[in-house]
Parts: structure tokens; sequence; C-alpha cells
């Protein structure tokens, strides 16, 4: 509201007093002067009986015409301001539906732009060209181990971890604090993702996740830490043809409120005794690392151990409570 409509409203919040203050001094000066007027005449009192009437019903007249001329211009600068105001309303109702619809085709336009590349990733893998005739020396060396299980097992990885950044911006809520992300949503989401990419058909995954919202620059991170542990459970926890189970949880931590605690646990095989397995690939080492970068971009603690009460692998990321959002009631 400008400067002038604040005068305005503050005029009219006084326009009570000032019809209170007109109508005194208006009947004060009526009073003393009519009275004033008689006193100097000579009159019968059934002169003065009568003109006393016609004093008191000129005075009413007057002071009634005035109340009227005050109290509808305090009408019509009332509704003056209530026209302002939802004026005012419509416009900002209208650039907010505007910023929705901006941000709502930014997210699908950059959903499609890492589709396209998810698309160039897949394209690139051994996997659609098996029939691809190689050179010899050293070129044919080097199809061999792009064509490879190894390779093909990192591009995959690859291709998830960018159809994770993809997936929250179908999940993104625009509210008054910013853009956020439904984690009851995105998460089960994510996970029947890379679940249903790196199947098992011998492992149960399941899932619990807080009705919490964390901002898109929160969930993202989040996101691809959930992407890489889940990989490397399905990937290493299980030896072929043993069950097992995955979990998923996310919620505020039990023993610090102020923090958001995710934890992906397993009851597989557990931790190798040396510090890499023999087994693990550099697309794995690579993955820990991105899972330990965003930890630390969201100024979260990324423990990995063996879990105390039962046997496999347990994974738990902690992060401080002010990056994430309630959901609001209904």
């Amino acid at each position: 509201m400008s400067q002038s409509d604040l005068d305005a409203e503050s005029a009219i919040g006084k326009a009570p007093f000032r019809i209170a203050a007109v109508y005194f001094v208006v009947g004060a000066l009526w009073i003393l002067i009519t009275d004033h007027a008689l006193f100097l005449m000579t009159l019968s009192p059934q002169q003065l009986s009568l003109l006393q009437t016609v004093k008191g019903s000129v005075y009413v007249l007057i002071t009634a015409f005035l109340a009227w001329v005050l109290v509808r211009r305090y009408a019509y600068g009332q509704m003056r301001i209530q026209r302002k105001l939802r004026e005012q309303r419509d416009t900002l109702e209208a650039t907010l539906r505007e910023r929705e619809a901006l941000i709502g085709e930014i997210h699908h336009r950059v959903k499609n732009i890492l589709q396209i590349v998810l698309s160039i990733i897949r394209l690139s893998s051994p996997a659609y060209h098996p029939d691809t005739p190689a050179s010899t020396g050293a070129q044919a060396d080097k199809a061999s181990n792009t064509a490879s299980p190894a390779g093909s097992h990192e591009i995959e990885r690859i291709s998830e971890r960018v159809r994770t950044i993809a997936l929250v911006h179908d999940h993104v809520l625009i509210s008054r604090t910013g853009e956020e992300v439904d984690c009851s949503r995105y998460i089960p989401a994510l996970v029947e993702s890379v679940r249903t990419r790196f199947f098992q058909p011998h492992v149960t995954v399941t899932h619990r996740i807080a009705a919490l919202r964390l901002a898109l620059d929160v969930a993202v991170p989040c996101g691809l830490v959930i992407n890489e542990l889940l990989i490397n459970a399905l990937t290493h926890a299980f030896p072929p043809e043993r069950e097992g189970a995955v979990c998923i949880t996310l919620d505020a931590d039990a023993d610090n409120s102020e923090q958001v605690m995710i934890a992906v646990r397993d009851d597989g095989v557990g931790l190798a005794p040396t510090a890499v397995a023999p087994e693990t690939t550099a697309a794995d080492t690579v993955g820990l690392l991105i899972a330990e970068a965003m930890a630390s971009q969201i100024s979260g603690d990324l423990e990995i151990g063996t879990s105390d009460d039962s046997p496999g692998t347990e994974a738990v990321l902690r992060f401080p409570r002010a990056a994430s959002v309630p959901r609001e009631p209904g």
C-alpha cells in the first residue's frame, strides 16, 4: 500500500472522532447563539415556547444533515480502501499464479533436459550396441573394456543418478517458504525406481518415510545419498539366491529433535574386513564418495557400519532439521 493510501486510511480512521467533535461544536454554538438571541427579544411566553420548538427542530435537522454528510464520507472512504485492497489482492494472486506457472514450466523443462541426458547415457551403453564391430589393436581392447559388465554397471549407476535428480522435479511444491519436496512421495518413488532397475527377486525392499518436506536444494542430495546406499545394498549385501531385506527410513532423529535421520539398513553379509572389498568396483567407490559429498553439502554426518542388533550393514545420515520444513496440516 502506498503512502497516500496509508494517509487516507489514517484520515478515515479518525472520522468517528471528527464526527463527534463537529457535532459537539455545532450543538454548543447553536445553543449559545439562539439562547442569547431569544434573551435579547421581548416575547410573550407563547412566542418564546414556539421559537424554542422551532430552534430545536432546526438543530435536529442541521445536526442530522452534518452527521449524514460525515458518515457518508466515512463510508465512501472505507469502500475505497476495500476496493483498493481487493485490487491489490487480485494483483498479488495473479502474480503468484503466474510465478507458480513459470516455476512449474522451469521444472518441466529441467526434467526434459535431464531425460535427454539420460537417453544419451543409455544410448552410450554397450548394451545398445552389442553387434558393433570393434577395431583391432588398442581400439579392440578399449571396446572390450567398455563392453564389460563393470562398464555397463557403471553406466547404469550414472543413469540412476540422473534419474534421481529428474525424479525430484515431479514432486516439487510451491509454498510460502519456497520450493519444497514432499518426502513421503518422493522417497518411495525413488526407492521403487532403484528397486526396479537393480531388481533382486530374493530381496525385499521396504521404507518408512515421515511426512516431512525438504527444501529442493536439500532433497536432491538426500535422494542421491539414498540412491547410492540402496544400490550398494542391492548389489553387494546379498550373494546369489540369498534372501534378505533392505529398509529405508526417514524421520526426526530420536536422539536429537533438531536433526533429521535417514537410514538404509540391510541384513546381508555385512562389511568386508578390509577397507575395500575385492569385488568393489570403481563405480562403487565413486558412489560412496558421492554419498559423502552430498552429506557434506547439507552439513550432514554419514556413518556406515555394522548394525548392533542385527546382521548386515547400516548407513545413517543425520543433518540439521533447520534444512527441512514440516508438512502443513491438511
